[in-house]
């Protein structure tokens, strides 16, 4: 197993999404932006931008 697959094993989801961003949201950002820092921002702290955080052809999806 590779760095990779062990830093993704060891993400753990705690915060309901729908409350993250009712707060994001109540807190001044646009419904747009936290959606991208859920997704695409995310992705790319996690260096894993190249496999998950957009909706493009061979991205790896979870929900809409």
């Amino acid at each position: 197993m590779g760095a990779r697959e062990r830093r993704r094993r060891s993400l753990r989801w705690t915060t309901d999404p729908a409350k993250e961003f009712s707060s994001l949201t109540r807190d001044g950002m646009s419904p747009a932006m936290a959606i991208q820092s859920a997704t695409l921002q995310a992705a790319n702290l996690m260096h894993m931008d190249d496999e998950v955080g957009a909706i493009e052809p061979g991205k790896l999806a979870g929900h809409l």
